[in-house]
Formats: structure tokens, sequence, C-alpha cells
């Protein structure tokens, strides 16, 4: 999919519809210099070439990598892939856990990337997009991705105990995996459970954070038991 070339900014801001100048204001000082080039908006450029995408992706990947998850990801295309393997029953819990992790910040940069392609032609067709908000544009979309990559932390505990109620197991009968809760006893289970206190955490999910997120000490502890997600960056005002 493409559209005919578009001047944009190298901050910056992947177009799907034609904002043909978006220049700023030579009474307008940007935040830093910014160039100007010419590209096609295609989805290879939305979601993995333009500098924006580029950001998220290195947020994306660091994260990825403080945590100890190596993954293929050398295109938007390998983060699609990647969304489609399961968790393996086999495997370690903690194995699924961080595979649902990388899965889910994956999801978050794709999102977060196609999503602002679209407002930002939103404001530019409703004569919304001002100096200002093209010159912080790059930092309000990191700050989208950073703001789900805190809700992903606060979530870890409902990961671990929704792979408790779809745990599989072995039928000797056939060999093959099935589910040892039936849909109706996952149902029942799911509202016997208790409710998840992220200030008082018990000593598993405390084990739990200290075996991923905690390992990002810069960004997530647990103090007194209760759950702290430091700011990733605080978007300027």
């Amino acid at each position: 999919m493409s559209v005919p070339m578009t001047l944009r900014r190298l901050c910056h801001i992947p177009v799907f519809i034609v904002p043909t100048h978006l220049i700023l204001r030579c009474s307008y000082i940007p935040s830093w210099h910014k160039g100007v080039s010419i590209n096609t908006a295609t989805y290879q450029w939305i979601l993995w070439d333009s500098p924006i995408a580029k950001i998220v992706w290195k947020e994306c990947k660091t994260t990825l990598a403080g945590l100890g998850i190596n993954i293929n990801l050398h295109s938007y295309h390998n983060a699609i892939l990647n969304l489609m393997l399961n968790p393996d029953p086999d495997q370690p819990s903690l194995s699924n856990i961080k595979a649902i992790i990388a899965q889910n910040l994956q999801v978050f940069a794709l999102w977060v990337l196609y999503t602002s392609d679209k407002e930002i032609n939103a404001l530019k067709q409703n004569n919304k997009l001002d100096d200002k908000t093209i010159d912080k544009w790059p930092q309000h979309v990191i700050s989208h991705y950073l703001r789900l990559v805190q809700d992903e932390i606060k979530l870890l505990p409902h990961h671990d105990q929704d792979l408790q109620i779809k745990a599989k197991r072995t039928d000797p009968a056939t060999g093959e995996k099935k589910p040892i809760l039936d849909a109706r006893e996952q149902q029942l289970k799911r509202i016997s459970l208790p409710m998840i206190n992220l200030d008082q955490l018990c000593d598993e999910h405390i084990d739990l954070y200290n075996q991923t997120w905690c390992i990002l000490s810069a960004l997530v502890e647990i103090t007194n038991g209760a759950l702290v997600v430091k700011p990733f960056r605080r978007e300027p005002p």
C-alpha cells in the first residue's frame, strides 16, 4: 500500500494521506533541529523504517533484552509472526510468561505506530495540526508506548493465573495435550480466584516479579510487598 510521495519531517511523522507541508513556521523554535525528507507512506515505513518507528522498536528491543528475552525481531513481519506462537505446556511457567510479555510488547509497538499515524492524519484533515504538536510528536508516541508497558508490568500476576487455569496435561489414552480444566471449570476457577492487590503481593507473585520485571531494577521494584513502577519517561508539558 502506498500514497504519492509526501513531504515529511525526519523526526518524525509517518503519513497515510497527504499532509503536503509539515514544516514549522519560521517563528516557531523547535526542540531540536529536524531535517526534511521525502518518503512513501507504506506499512514498511510506518511500522519499521521511519525514525519514530526506530525509536519505538529500540525501546521494545532494549526492554526485551533487559529481561533476557531473545527473539527474532528484524522487521515488523517478524513481530506479526511472533504473535502466532502459543504458550507451550511442556515449558516451565516462567518461560511461557516471558513469551507472553514479549508478544504483548510487540503488539504495543505495532498498535502505537499504526494508531499514531491515523491520529496525526486526523489532526491534519481537521486543521488541528499545529507547530507544537508536530514538534512534540515523537515524545507523544514513545510516551504512549511506555504507558502501555507500565500497564503490562501490572498485569504479570494475572498472566500467571491465566496460565494456571489453562494448564494442560498429556492424555494417557491419546498422548495429546488436553486442558486439565474444561471450559466450565475454568470459568468457575476464575470466579473463585482472590483479588490481586499490587500493594500487598503474595510471596509467589513477588518471586515472579523478581524473576522478570524486577531485573530492570531502575524501572521496577518491590517495596514492602508493594509493586513500584517508576516512570520510564515524562512527556514534556
